[in-house]
């Protein structure tokens, strides 16, 4: 899905920047205008000043001049400083709007959940009705229902009402586990004092121990960010240990936390955690789809959905009263419920032993990778010429003569420039020679005031011109940067990169650096060629008046480029270190936003979070106070600079009449003003070379990812892909003995290598299914993981119809594989860009499909292209059967379930299942399941152990496996 998620980002950003043209070209007439502010001030001064029978004299035209130029500059950035005081408003209105929020809810007290009666709640276009739900402390409650009935709609408001009870303390595990970038034992306390013991038993309970012997490090093993070095089943475990572990929680809210787990560890977390001592005289709020657990239970409550929207608490009461009453409101789940009897409570009682002991063996544990985030790579030295070829290469389109053209109109613009002053003193020449003619000839002082005038026009129109060929050239080499970090990171296939690079680091350069190549850039170009240009136009004025002041020049200029050097390698590595340093303040600010909720929850989350919060902000400020001091410091040098070189004017101007040298009074003048301007471009030329090579930091860091070596596999390198187009005929997987590691960098010594799988070999014929099953962290995910080549296997090959997996573009083999993750990813837009992104099928088949899966009356009401997926309030297990669909609509020859059919009740897993089964009947199948029914028709079963074959049965063997092997499941 690549092309058809970049192209709708490239429209999107194609939208972005006609704006950003607009914007800036506006911004270009505001500052021409502003620019020419102090010239037209100047005609208007001399035309008065002659219209009213002045005589204009050397001394008055240009100390006039002088003063002009003056507040020329000031003129010039007003509109930038106007710009930053607008952006400053609006930012702090917003801020301010954020802050001054009234809390939707009013705290109250000594109610908690322990009693709701006739409530019913509006959550934007959802609407929640309770009729009754009363918990009296230490009892434990079961939220059950089908797909999409609203349980986790009812937690969360849970949630909500136990927040505002200041009499209560609550925690809490989401569904989708969150994980912050720490230690394990960090993510489990978040926030709370540590108690060893307490720790410990915790630790047990969620059958965490046998992991943290295995993980290096144990519990001090960093965690990625989102959990990516772990399985989903450990994520799950230690979401439910800090719900577990919070010390001050008197009420527990559990959303499915079961889900995720194989059986035998679910069923040592069911017996050792959920219903063991650590949650005794606590009140539990459990949502689950294991009937199996009603008959533990004090209380059930039974969700409904009653109309587009609207959700409804059905029933709720004791497992007898809900049985009685429920009849066919629970609808599939009425049988599944029965079936939890005496039967199924013995079975439970009499596994719980074994189940115990099997729990804490290490035998079967996949050892989780470390994580690999190391510190953000930070250039060194001056900015590479490469990087300015390049942003410069793409501003011009590759068309060098583009450049070349906007140069000239700067060129121009000095000549403008020069040539009105030039005219000024030639206009007051003409006023000396009528005046000594003896009044004779009179001088005709519309022409001189018309003629300037016009120069000044002229040199409007060319600033003008010069500010939209620099916008277009800027916004030209900003969307082909654009392109290029997007495509760099959407061809990013090694799993490895994902993992060692935290979300805040790709953020910082789609925001701030791509910010910076879009505005800061083209502005800072602009100016700096001009004050360069302008400089060198005022030098070679200065030479040709009084050639003495080349010779005192030359010792200025070496201290200047001295000084300039200084600054430069400092205002650059502070720049680094200050681009560097947001990175840490987005990624800790995007996993404090996604677990928002689970913060609140917890007392000292919000503490801990908002320390480390101000802590990397302490030190992105420390970079930023240091930059403005690095420049405070150049000021003062520069300042001193400027007072030689207008002292070295004059005094050359008296050399020159000493040496006998003829110098007019009017060339003098103009020496002595274009002195006073040549303080303010020194200063200015300093200051924005600096700023634009700090700024191009930000296309070094782009260009980072541009350059990395791309895969070896992918479109671009493949040394097979000739345009021809791949795709398998029948779909038969062959994996002949693979060996895969996490680990990049050991790779090639075997003996130092902890293999994520090791001999592994399957053949999957077109229309057969293979399940993997085995304990959480064994391997499975890393099959599939090698499948879809996020990770390069080591050894062996994986052939589709013969064809090894490296001989094909990554695209295409990508392509001919469907999969039904564990967890639902849905990205933002319609219905039909979660499906079908590239539109080859039409309403009525989606429809059709959606219907198979149970969601077409669920979204009978939709309009599939045009609304919004995220106003919808789907449930987890609604966004796994879009998954389904999404699956469906392809018609892959193999596709993969990755414990596609966690998140749902039992019902719905039958009917995933039967799908599965009628519309992939020719395609090869692979799942990944804990649900023994789920694979009893399959034609081979692998059981996993430490990413090794343990054993292999067939789908009608499984609970005859199950039974005598609990190491392994």
């Amino acid at each position: 899905w690549e092309d058809a998620w970049s192209s709708r980002i490239l429209q999107r950003r194609g939208e972005e920047l006609d704006a950003l043209r607009t914007f800036l070209q506006v911004k270009a007439v505001s500052f021409s205008v502003f620019m020419m502010i102090p010239f037209l001030c100047a005609v208007a001064t001399f035309l008065s000043f002659v219209a009213l029978g002045g005589t204009l004299t050397v001394s008055k035209a240009f100390t006039t001049l002088a003063l002009i130029n003056v507040i020329r500059f000031p003129f010039t950035f007003l509109p930038v400083a106007i710009g930053y005081w607008v952006q400053v408003m609006v930012a702090f209105r917003r801020i301010g709007t954020l802050l001054t929020r009234r809390e939707e809810q009013d705290t109250k007290q000594g109610e908690g959940i322990e009693l709701i009666e006739n409530a019913r709640e509006s959550y934007g276009s959802v609407e929640l009705s309770i009729p009754r739900f009363a918990v009296r402390p230490g009892e434990v409650v079961a939220i059950v229902g089908s797909v999409g009935s609203g349980k986790t709609l009812l937690l969360s408001h849970l949630l909500n009402e136990a927040l505002a009870d200041d009499s209560h303390t609550v925690s809490v595990a989401h569904q989708s586990a969150f994980l912050f970038r720490g230690s394990v034992r960090d993510n489990i306390l978040m926030g709370a004092a540590l108690d060893k013991e307490r720790f410990q038993r915790v630790v047990s309970a969620c059958c965490l121990q046998p992991d943290l012997d295995a993980w290096p490090g144990g519990a001090d093993m960093e965690v990625a960010e989102g959990g990516a070095n772990l399985s989903g089943g450990q994520q799950q475990r230690i979401n439910l240990a800090r719900a577990v572990y919070s010390p001050h929680a008197d009420i527990v809210l559990l959303d499915d936390p079961l889900s995720a787990l194989d059986g035998q560890v679910a069923q040592h977390v069911v017996q050792h955690c959920l219903f063991g001592p650590l949650m005794q005289r606590r009140t539990c709020v459990l949502v689950t789809n294991n009937m199996q657990l009603l008959d533990r239970v004090d209380k059930v409550a039974v969700m409904r959905k009653l109309e587009h929207n609207s959700f409804e608490l059905a029933h709720f009461g004791s497992i007898a009263e809900v049985r009685e009453a429920s009849g066919d409101l629970m609808g599939g789940e009425q049988h599944a419920m029965s079936a939890t009897g005496d039967d199924a409570q013995q079975e439970t009682k009499q596994q719980a032993d074994d189940t115990a002991e099997a729990a804490v063996k290490p035998a079967s544990l996949q050892v989780a990778p470390q994580s690999q985030v190391q510190e953000e790579a930070m250039g060194s030295g001056m900015i590479a010429w490469s990087t300015y070829s390049s942003y410069l290469r793409w501003a011009s389109k590759g068309k060098p003569f583009r450049l070349a053209r906007i140069l000239a109109l700067f060129v121009a613009l000095q000549a403008a420039d020069v040539w009105g002053a030039w005219w000024i003193k030639y206009w007051i020449d003409e006023i000396r020679r009528v005046d000594e003619s003896g009044g004779t000839e009179s001088v005709n002082n519309p022409l001189f005031i018309g003629v300037y005038a016009a120069s000044l026009a002229v040199a409007a129109l060319v600033i003008v011109t010069r500010s939209f060929a620099v916008v277009s050239a800027g916004l030209s080499a900003s969307r082909a940067m654009h392109e290029r970090l997007l495509r760099a990171l959407l061809q990013k296939r090694r799993l490895s990169f994902f993992q060692s690079t935290p979300l805040g680091r790709i953020l910082n350069r789609f925001t701030k650096d791509m910010g910076d190549v879009d505005v800061a850039l083209p502005q800072l170009w602009e100016h700096t060629t001009a004050s360069y240009t302008a400089l060198v136009a005022v030098l070679l004025l200065l030479v040709w008046v009084t050639p003495w002041l080349a010779v005192a020049l030359l010792p200025i200029v070496w201290v200047y480029v001295r000084i300039q050097r200084a600054f430069k390698s400092s205002s650059l590595a502070l720049q680094r270190v200050e681009s560097v340093s947001i990175s840490p303040v987005l990624a800790h600010t995007t996993q404090a936003l996604n677990g928002r909720s689970t913060i609140a929850a917890f007392r000292g989350a919000t503490r801990v979070f908002g320390d480390k919060f101000h802590a990397l902000m302490e030190r992105n400020q420390e970079a930023l106070y240091m930059l403005k001091t690095a420049e405070s410091w150049l000021q003062l040098r520069l300042g001193a600079i400027a007072v030689v070189v207008l002292g070295l004017a004059a005094f050359s101007v008296v050399v020159s009449i000493e040496a006998g040298r003829t110098v007019s009074v009017g060339m003098s003048s103009i020496m002595l003003t274009y002195s006073l301007i040549f303080v303010y471009y020194l200063n200015w030329a300093v200051k924005l070379s600096t700023n634009l090579e700090a700024k191009m930091n930000s296309a070094e860091r782009i260009l980072q990812y541009h350059h990395q070596e791309e895969d070896s596999s992918s479109d671009e390198n493949n040394k097979n892909n000739s345009g021809n187009v791949w795709e398998p005929t029948h779909g038969r997987l062959e994996v002949d003995g693979i060996y895969m590691t996490y680990d990049d960098n050991t790779k090639e010594n075997s003996d130092d290598v902890t293999w994520a799988l090791q001999d592994v070999t399957a053949t999957v014929e077109p229309g057969s299914k293979l399940a993997l099953i085995g304990r959480t962290g064994s391997g499975k995910s890393s099959f599939v993981a090698s499948l879809f080549r996020l990770v390069d296997v080591s050894r062996g090959s994986i052939r589709i119809d013969g064809v090894r997996a490296q001989d094909v573009p990554i695209k295409q083999w990508r392509r001919s594989i469907g999969i039904i993750p564990q967890q639902p990813t849905l990205f933002a837009g319609s219905v039909r860009d979660n499906i079908d992104p590239y539109g080859r099928h039409d309403d009525d088949t989606i429809r059709d499909v959606l219907k198979r899966v149970q969601l077409r009356e669920r979204l009978a009401h939709v309009e599939l292209s045009t609304t919004p997926i995220d106003s919808l309030g789907l449930s987890a297990g609604e966004k796994q059967l879009l998954c389904v669909c999404r699956a469906l609509l392809s018609k892959p020859k193999i596709c993969c379930l990755d414990e596609a059919t966690s998140s749902v009740d039992m019902q719905t897993d039958a009917v995933i299942q039967r799908v599965v089964r009628e519309d992939l009947e020719d395609a090869a199948v692979i799942t990944i399941a804990h649900r023994t029914n789920t694979v009893a028709d399959y034609e081979q079963v692998l059981v996993l152990d430490r990413g090794t074959v343990a054993r292999r049965c067939t789908g009608a063997d499984i609970n005859d496996v199950v039974a005598s092997d609990t190491v392994h499941y």
